[in-house]
């Protein structure tokens, strides 16, 4: 590895790690401040409410339409303390073919050009991440006592309850792993991440509940750090669709040998769907869940057999994959509400791209929008 750290202006540092190790590359910007306890609320919030949207990109929609024109990029929030240092801002991760560039402008903007009303951060972004972030405090507070989760978190643990050993895959600061452990005394969990502080962090969240010795920490790229067969379930959470599909093709043997694969992308939602789908794997459970005004999907897949691929549902629009045709098979209750924002996105997006390239993508996607929530109620 080589590392080099350069002051760009007086107290403005550039600090840059070289690896060839990982396929993916990381880019962080941080606001550096000395610890007070009379701001130290304020600074954990602050990048949670700014990763809400920008000048440029209004909502967390816009943001995420931005980061995977970007190439799949994925971004998260940054509040560390280190010693009596407060580090407040944002990490973004880039996987290969990802404009490096682009991700680190989008950076700058959600610090310095968020989008605020009179010159202030929006009250509605503010208070529900206040109460999202006043959750977690409580729960840490408990020291030990069952973790809650955010909605999403909660679907996917549902659907993993039950498997002796589970991966999960992008980690981040291992609170699903913590709290499936929690509520499953027999099971075991491999807690990985390409992020060696966001490793770190769950490594010290399942020392503070007493579950470190029953997760493997690993720090990796996707589920290369995976032995062959040794995880009978894999979560592939909070990630680009792109980058998901990414990391199953690099896999020797379907999902390295497990029996299930819980997903829940943020954004790309065609490009895994699309992926699973040709490949013959097979769609157990397909949820979309409400989570702090945002709907996301989370769903479940069997590896591909050799009956071949899923029977397409009657009705659902051929080869459209930005939703799921089991939920629409089996009449998910926030589907339909998901197909109406797509759709209103789609309309919006075709009134500045009329006459350009990608008009007719959008066109046909809003069809395929309309068409389901035409057959709703023929299902």
């Amino acid at each position: 590895m080589d590392y080099r750290r350069d002051e760009l202006m007086p107290g403005v540092y550039l600090s840059v790690l070289s690896t060839d190790r990982f396929r993916l590359r990381t880019v962080g910007v941080a606001l550096l401040s000395q610890m007070e306890g009379a701001t130290a609320y304020m600074d954990a919030l602050l990048p949670h409410v700014l990763l809400r949207g920008t000048v440029s990109c209004p909502d967390q929609e816009a943001v995420a339409r931005r980061l995977e024109e970007l190439g799949g990029a994925s971004v998260r929030p940054l509040a560390l303390r280190v010693g009596e240092v407060r580090a407040s801002g944002f990490r973004a991760s880039l996987p290969e073919g990802c404009r490096a560039g682009g991700a680190a402008e989008l950076l700058g903007e959600l610090l310095c050009a968020p989008n605020t009303r009179g010159g202030l951060l929006l009250p509605d972004y503010v208070n529900s991440e206040g109460e999202a972030l006043a959750g977690r405090i409580r729960e840490a507070k408990k020291d030990g006592a069952r973790l809650a989760l955010r909605p999403r978190l909660e679907t996917a643990l549902s659907m993993l309850q039950g498997r002796a050993v589970v991966a999960d895959v992008g980690c981040d600061h291992g609170r699903l792993c913590c709290a499936l452990l929690q509520r499953d005394a027999h099971a075991r969990c491999i807690a990985s991440d390409v992020s060696a502080p966001s490793l770190q962090k769950a490594r010290e969240l399942a020392q503070a509940v007493g579950l470190a010795d029953r997760i493997s920490f690993r720090c990796g790229d996707g589920l290369s750090v995976l032995e062959m067969g040794e995880a009978e379930a894999v979560a592939l959470l909070g990630m680009g669709g792109t980058l998901m599909a990414r990391l199953l093709d690099a896999c020797p043997v379907p999902m390295m040998g497990a029996g299930l694969l819980v997903l829940q992308p943020m954004r790309a939602e065609a490009d895994i769907r699309s992926y699973l789908f040709m490949r013959g794997y097979r769609v157990e459970e397909d949820r979309v869940v409400r989570d702090a005004g945002r709907l996301y999907q989370v769903f479940s897949v069997r590896p591909p057999c050799a009956s071949g691929r899923d029977a397409w549902p009657a009705g659902f629009p051929e080869g459209c994959f930005t939703v799921g045709y089991r939920a629409f098979e089996r009449r998910e209750p926030l589907l339909v509400p998901l197909v109406k924002r797509q759709l209103d996105q789609c309309e919006k997006r075709l009134t500045t791209a009329r006459g350009t390239p990608g008009e007719a993508p959008l066109v046909h996607k809003a069809r395929q929008m309309q068409a389901i929530l035409d057959r709703w109620e023929d299902v």
